[in-house]
């Protein structure tokens, strides 16, 4: 790069980061912010920008996106992993609350198909198994509370149990 070392000090990039990052709705959306790097590849540089002119549109034209909730899930989905293992029902409510906010998403965008292809290309390769917020409905209601018939001995939940008593044939805790 032919800038000075501490231009981007000089130019308040740090304290801009810092801005976006207090509005950010999660943990997660902080982390990414963290990442955020200076670029001079104009391509990258063009990328981000077509996304976030769509995403302002959005702001400024458009029906709010249904954001509802974002956790961390994915040290959920590695402990769903773990044989012997169970989810909570906490956990289990906040797996199935941030995929569908990620579903409502993804339909806000196909409603719109063609409108936002900037941000729509986010969501080509998501590799997110649609069924897995049904069997999630089968071990807990909507308000996050287990059903009686999938509760496990031990106040965990066991999704292979909780699929042979709703009648499920598939056993593959990999799904989570």
């Amino acid at each position: 790069m032919l800038y000075p070392k501490n231009s981007i000090d000089k130019l308040g990039f740090t304290e801009v980061k810092e801005l976006i990052k207090a509005h950010c709705l999660s943990e997660m959306g902080q982390q990414m912010v963290d990442k955020i790097q200076v670029m001079d590849k104009f391509d990258l540089i063009h990328k981000f920008l077509s996304q976030a002119n769509e995403f302002k549109n959005i702001l400024q034209n458009d029906a709010a996106l249904p954001i509802h909730h974002f956790f961390d899930i994915k040290s959920l989905a590695n402990k769903a992993r773990i044989e012997g293992t169970f989810l909570t029902e906490e956990e289990f409510f906040q797996v199935h609350s941030s995929l569908s906010t990620v579903f409502a998403v993804i339909a806000y965008f196909s409603e719109r198909e063609g409108q936002y292809p900037n941000l729509e290309a986010l969501f080509e390769h998501l590799p997110i198994e649609k069924t897995i917020i049904k069997k999630i409905e089968q071990i807990i209601d909507p308000k996050g509370k287990n059903k009686a018939q999938c509760l496990a001995g031990i106040g965990g939940f066991n999704i292979r149990h909780c699929q042979s008593r709703a009648g499920s044939q598939e056993k593959n805790r990999s799904d989570i």
